[in-house]
């Protein structure tokens, strides 16, 4: 599954904990475990969503945790990350 996490996240570049484990179908703990696997290899990021706040005015899939793919640019030695939130 760690594999599966691994394409679906570089294919979006950036999913909420809400929205990886409904499209994996694990609880949120579970799916956190799993990406700590990814952040401790350096390859994802964990942030807050912008908006944090339970205002009513997002839905759960915008809020609380975000993770994102990080890309390495292996010519020029730059870590570029893949996280930019509309």
């Amino acid at each position: 599954m760690l594999s599966d996490i691994r394409r679906y996240l570089m294919s979006r570049d950036q999913a909420s904990l809400y929205e990886l484990s409904n499209r994996f179908n694990v609880e949120e703990s579970v799916m956190s475990g799993m990406l700590s696997h990814w952040i401790r290899k350096g390859q994802v990021t964990r942030s807050q969503a912008p908006c944090d706040k339970a205002c009513g005015g997002c839905d759960k899939a915008n809020v609380g945790e975000w993770y994102c793919w990080v890309t390495r640019k292996e010519a020029t030695g730059m870590i570029s990350f893949a996280c930019t939130k509309d």
